[in-house]
């Protein structure tokens, strides 16, 4: 079974699907949750026990059954997965969400179309939770009624996640991405306390495009004030492309039926050969921690499982592709006490080629074609002051 996961997960079906656990034994169920964005309630040891659970991303609800060996964790990039789900995790069953029909028997996937065009192509049996609250949305987002084989009527609350208030700490990190962020550039970002007090950070810019994998509140904003025109994108001009919706409710009715906001699948929303057509695209996503060669670790802490490799290596490879494009990376020096530069990674998400930026509150360090020592000087100075000692040892080492 695919059981779709994000802002669009059928929640009527997941409680349905767990009622069942007495009578529904042996069934293997596929999932990509966002992180604070699905519970996975699922993942507890009651279910596992009788359900394989493979999981595509990481996240703090999927981490102890992780560890404990209960749910198989897939590394993958995001745009491979359509390929996954054609192949060695083909699923016999879809269980989606989608909103009601148009009057020529036309769904629509409402706030998500990453991959189910994917599962609803290659599953024998699709099971579809309609629910007339989630918007309906333009772009490659219609799916026909013959496509669909069982329905569950059920109007569910939409999961909604607000944007955050950043923190002095983030509002220098976010000054210093906005100083990389030229007028009239494309930008990729995800979600969370960095990402929003970046997007805040470009609100005195002109002319900026999206296309990217999630699209959020704080987006809204910059489309709101006319940031964001999209006049300049020579790959969907004036439209603002992804392949989610991750907000609230002010979000959501500003997408409903509107041609401004298009969704597609990550088959286009994350195909290299396609993107890379976008001039100055700019990748913005954050890490877990960034060794002295500039490596990125954006998915482990202490080997257990906190998220996954998404899409951040598309994307990073697609702008460093794109002609004037850049790939950043945007993290708080420190955390917990713990310095997330440190000298080298155990596990490592993104190579050394991936990032040309990596960005710290005190200061952005250019790792494009710089050789090995100037990268490990270059992170040293963009390090927290307390560990810059410790890390200048293991620097003599590069």
């Amino acid at each position: 079974m695919f059981l779709e996961q994000g802002p669009a997960e059928p929640l009527a079906i997941t409680k349905a699907l767990m009622d069942q656990i007495d009578h529904i034994r042996g069934i293997q169920i596929e999932i990509m949750p966002i992180t604070n964005v699905n519970k996975v309630p699922f993942a507890d040891q009651r279910y596992t026990e009788h359900w394989k659970i493979y999981t595509f991303f990481g996240g703090p609800s999927l981490s102890k059954a992780i560890s404990e060996k209960r749910v198989e964790y897939v590394p993958i990039c995001v745009s491979e997965i359509p390929a996954a789900l054609r192949g060695l995790y083909c699923p016999d069953v879809a269980l989606i969400q989608v909103t009601g029909p148009d009057n020529s028997g036309f769904y629509n996937f409402g706030l998500a179309a990453d991959y189910k065009r994917t599962v609803v192509e290659a599953a024998t049996t699709v099971i579809a939770q309609v629910n007339n609250k989630m918007p309906v949305t333009c772009g490659d987002t219609g799916v026909h009624l013959s496509d669909i084989d069982y329905i569950m009527e059920e109007d569910t609350e939409l999961i909604q996640i607000s944007p955050t208030k950043p923190r002095e700490m983030e509002k220098e990190i976010a000054s210093y991405v906005a100083d990389l962020v030229p007028d009239e550039s494309v930008i990729q970002i995800g979600i969370g306390s960095v990402p929003d007090a970046i997007l805040t950070a470009l609100l005195d810019k002109h002319d900026l495009g999206i296309h990217s994998g999630l699209l959020s509140d704080r987006m809204l904003d910059l489309i709101e004030v006319g940031v964001v025109t999209g006049k300049f994108k020579n790959l969907n001009p004036g439209k603002v492309v992804g392949t989610l919706l991750i907000g609230t409710e002010r979000l959501y009715k500003f997408c409903d039926h509107n041609p401004l906001i298009e969704l597609y699948p990550v088959t286009y929303t994350h195909n290299r050969s396609i993107v890379n057509q976008l001039d100055n695209f700019v990748s913005i996503n954050s890490a877990i921690e960034v060794d002295l060669t500039g490596q990125v670790n954006s998915e482990t802490i202490n080997g257990e499982q906190l998220a996954g490799i998404g899409g951040q290596v598309d994307f990073a490879r697609i702008a460093r592709l794109s002609k004037g494009g850049i790939s950043i990376i945007a993290i708080p020096s420190i955390a917990n006490g713990k310095t997330k530069i440190v000298p080298k990674l155990a596990e490592v998400s993104a190579t050394r080629t991936d990032a040309d930026y990596v960005i710290t509150e005190y200061g952005i360090a250019h790792l494009r074609y710089r050789s090995l020592r100037e990268r490990a000087k270059a992170l040293m100075q963009i390090a927290h002051p307390d560990f810059r000692k410790d890390l200048s040892y293991w620097g003599q080492k590069v």
